[in-house]
């Protein structure tokens, strides 16, 4: 529980480092590095509430099958504006 309270507080200044300082040189790179700050925070925060040891089986499989269609999202999108710049 500390872990997760350190980390989304961690997170969060990454994000609003991200957002206001904009370290990044284009829009779409700027765009993915907040994205995935984001996307951090809220499985950590999802995983907070809504995770705990008392839930059934079928519930944690659907909410880890969840999780991972979130992530596999990011990665596509990461891919498909990575390769964009590419080309």
């Amino acid at each position: 529980m500390t872990q997760t309270i350190i980390f989304v507080g961690l997170a969060t200044i990454m994000f609003a480092y991200i957002v206001i300082f904009r370290p990044q040189k284009t829009r779409s790179m700027l765009f993915l590095n907040a994205l995935a700050e984001a996307v951090l925070v809220f499985l950590h925060l999802f995983s907070l509430v809504f995770i705990d040891d008392d839930m059934l089986a079928e519930k944690r499989h659907s909410l880890g099958i969840a999780t991972n269609i979130l992530v596999a999202s990011y990665i596509a999108l990461n891919w498909i504006l990575i390769l964009g710049l590419l080309m």
